[in-house]
């Protein structure tokens, strides 16, 4: 399971596949959770990677951090992905070694490595829930915006459409974008209103009544405080509904 990116759409690529008997799965665009389990490490490792301060060296320190990654404990099974694979847990290079026992390294590899390994720290994982909010017409709606997350240039539109429906899945749609059938995750699409989609406000059931006009035949009104009002002549007279 890969991406789209051009270096998966090649024919070297699908000639490999074929050649393995492997099957190529392809995910939505910008959608990194679909393939959930491969992103998250990617995610770890290049944390860890982040972390260290010379990053010229940074394909020396991949054996250290899967090492890492291997020994920790993983919420979800309560065990590391060592103990799933293997039964067991990885001894680590310190483990070799007497703890009381000072050793004077002489190279600067085995240096280094002394210094890595005392820098070594094992980190459990979380879990993280994030929810969408999905619109309700955008099951029964014919047209969809759907969003750019691609590096923008100032001033474009975050949306870009609107493109016609063609398939409804449970993640993702399947639109017309350019006279071609492209697959949308749910979580970047937008509903359209167009034309038939619009939704019409049903009349209402009793009409409006007919205006009534009120003669005021008094125009000279008592207020509370004792003090008569002397009403203009265009007050004399008020309409009610």
């Amino acid at each position: 399971m890969t991406n789209r990116g051009l270096q998966f759409q090649s024919t070297l690529f699908a000639e490999f596949n074929q050649l393995l008997g492997m099957n190529h799965i392809k995910t939505t665009a910008y959608y990194p959770s679909s393939n959930g389990l491969v992103e998250r490490i990617h995610r770890q490792l290049k944390t860890s990677l982040a972390m260290n301060l010379n990053s010229t060296d940074w394909t020396d320190n991949i054996p250290l951090i899967l090492l890492m990654i291997w020994n920790s404990v993983k919420e979800d099974l309560q065990s590391t992905l060592a103990e799933v694979v293997f039964s067991s847990t990885l001894t680590r290079p310190v483990q070799c070694f007497d703890q009381h026992t000072e050793i004077s390294p002489t190279t600067m590899f085995v240096t280094e490595l002394k210094d890595k390994m005392s820098r070594l720290n094992f980190t459990p994982t979380r879990r993280t829930d994030r929810q969408f909010y999905i619109p309700k017409d955008l099951h029964t709606i014919k047209h969809v915006f759907f969003r750019n997350d691609t590096v923008k240039k100032p001033l474009c539109p975050n949306y870009l459409g609107p493109y016609s429906v063609l398939d409804r899945k449970d993640k993702y749609f399947t639109v017309s974008k350019n006279g071609k059938r492209d697959t949308i995750v749910l979580d970047r699409l937008k509903p359209t209103y167009i034309g038939d989609d619009f939704q019409i406000i049903p009349p209402l059931k009793q009409p409006l009544t007919e205006p009534t006009v009120v003669q005021n035949a008094d125009a000279t009104t008592k207020m509370k405080t004792g003090r008569k009002v002397h009403w203009l002549k265009r007050f004399k007279e008020y309409v009610t509904y």
